[in-house]
Parts: structure tokens; sequence; C-alpha cells
């Protein structure tokens, strides 16, 4: 580990532009690990492309615009700032099965525009300083007149949670998406629901098979998580709660 004192990489001043950071081909990508501030800060400038890197064990954020912390985006994407403070992609579902995982989420931003969206996996959950450690795949999409792109992504590998970023025609990349931790990775009969013992260890990031394991799991660990579940079947389900 020979990381910064500060950050990995600072864009500081507005006419520092336009930068890549990384690139769209195969192996452009830099590795940018173990920096006691963020992996990359974009402090003013607009028009910087951060694309394809490795950006792990960063004590501060993975991508941080603005330097104040996570950006929450938007309706429409309309405030401006470093790389026009771009939203980040929300991830709504992974789905894992025999030598693929198949991420769905969306979008929002500015209306009819295209963007490109890059899928990171991370061996580790940070959601107070999130990370895309090893580039998985990636998107085009083009948002509709509400500013919404529905995505799906397909990869060959699946990693213990998945984070995304999204990069505008300007060249604009948005800080990481809040990582989508998997509840369960295995697809066999571990991924059951009540009480049952569960065939794989609980302790271990995507191996919660039960909706209990995963909210003890979740609470278990710093910062905020989502879960997401499925219920099977059609219609609308109901979900009752009895008292004895």
């Amino acid at each position: 580990p020979l990381g910064n004192g500060g950050h990995g990489i600072l864009v500081q001043d507005t006419l520092s532009r336009p930068n890549t950071i990384g690139g769209r081909d195969q192996g452009a990508g830099n590795t940018i690990a173990f920096n006691q501030g963020d992996g990359i800060r974009v402090q003013k400038a607009a028009q910087n492309s951060i694309l394809r890197n490795s950006v792990l064990a960063n004590k501060g954020m993975g991508i941080d615009l603005g330097g104040d912390g996570v950006t929450m985006n938007d309706p429409e994407d309309l405030d401006t700032g470093a790389n026009e403070l771009q939203n980040f992609p929300t991830i709504a579902t992974v789905t894992v099965a025999t030598g693929s995982t198949k991420v769905e989420g969306v979008l929002v931003s500015k209306p009819g525009t295209a963007f490109r969206l890059e899928i990171f996996g991370n061996a580790e959950s940070q959601p107070t300083r999130v990370q895309g450690e090893k580039f998985l795949g990636l998107a085009d999409v083009t948002t509709d007149a509400q500013g919404q792109a529905p995505f799906t992504v397909n990869l060959s590998e699946a990693s213990a949670n998945i984070t995304a970023t999204a990069t505008d025609p300007q060249g604009n990349t948005s800080e990481f998406s809040r990582p989508f931790l998997l509840v369960n990775t295995t697809g066999d009969e571990s991924d059951r629901s009540g009480d049952e013992v569960c065939d794989v260890d609980p302790a271990t990031p995507g191996n919660q098979c039960t909706l209990r394991a995963a909210i003890q799991f979740a609470n278990a660990q710093p910062g905020k998580h989502s879960i997401a579940f499925a219920i099977p079947g059609t219609g609308l389900p109901v979900i009752a709660v009895t008292t004895p």
C-alpha cells in the first residue's frame, strides 16, 4: 500500500478541464487505493470523466464531488457544481444465477440525455466511504421525458456488493451509488423464508438466506444498507402481522 497522505487524485481548479481518469477502453483504468483522503475528489471543475478505474481501500469516499461527502440525487439533476453534481444510479435488484449476475435499477437525471453506466464489485461493504474496486460491466441508457432510465446489466461474475456510476455526454461522472449488498448468492434451497437453518454461513456477506438474517446482518454493519427481497408468484402479495 503506497497511498497518498491526502487524496489519491484531486481536481481542484475550474480551469482544469476536461480530464479523463482511466478511459473507455479495456485496460485504461487506474488503481486508486490506500489514500488517507478520498480516492478521487473533484473540488470545483466539471467535465471530469472517471471510467473503468479500480478504486478501493481509501479512507475517504471513492469519488467525492465538491468535497462535502455524499451528494444526494435531485429530480431531473438540476443542481450544478463539481462535475455538475451528476446524479448516481440507484440499484434496485441483483439476481445471481449459475455463472451470471443481473443488475437492475434506474438512473434519474436530465431528461432526454444519453448516459454511460459502469458497474463495480467490491470485496467489502463501506456504506460511508463507497468504493468501486472491480469494473464488472457497463450499459448505455437514455433518460425519457421525465428524466428516468431503467437499466438491466448482465454480468459474468458476482460480487459481495455492487456499486455504479453514471457519466453524461459532457464527461461528468457521478459519485459511486449506494452499495447494494447481495442477500443470497447461492441460488439453491438456502433461499428460503421462515426460521429454517441455512446451509451457509450467515455471517458472510451474501449468505443471509432469510429476511430476518439479512436485517440482523445489516444492523450489525456501520452505516446504512438497503435490503431487497422478492416474493414469488403473481398478483399483489399480502404481508399480514397477527397477534397471538
